[in-house]
């Protein structure tokens, strides 16, 4: 139990954002909402909402200590379980009033979990290469 309560402390920030990314894409559009004029920024919140959940997933896993697959794998993993989580979330607007399955929205989390992925793995990188102090 411990080790679950450590894991969702570790990713608490991933849950949490997990939640605010449901509510914000779920939420029924009333019929007279303007649709989105700038599709670029549509597609450039996709990315930003996306990239963030997949930074703060992969920050979660590599952080954790008790499960080392996760640890070991927190890039894959974390674009993994973001873009499955945007696939679904994407579905699901289908039953949304207003709301539509969109492939473009799709590719533009994609965009988003890859800067993440990316991003992660440089920080991860110079983490692990870091001088360490030496202690007298």
């Amino acid at each position: 139990m411990k080790r679950i309560k450590d894991f969702i402390g570790y990713n608490f920030f991933a849950l949490l954002w997990m939640l605010f990314v449901a509510i914000v894409m779920l939420i029924p559009l009333p019929d007279t909402t303007p649709a989105l004029e700038n599709r670029i920024l549509d597609k450039i919140i996709h990315a930003l909402l996306y990239g963030i959940l997949a930074f703060f997933w992969s920050y979660g896993l590599f952080r954790q200590q008790d499960f080392v697959f996760l640890r070991t794998y927190a890039l894959q993993v974390s674009a993994a379980i973001t873009f499955f989580y945007s696939v679904v979330l994407e579905g699901l607007q289908t039953f949304m009033p207003h709301r539509s399955f969109d492939w473009w929205d799709i590719v533009a989390n994609l965009v988003g979990i890859i800067f993440a992925y990316l991003t992660m793995r440089k920080l991860i990188a110079l983490a692990r290469h870091k001088p360490q102090k030496v202690v007298p």
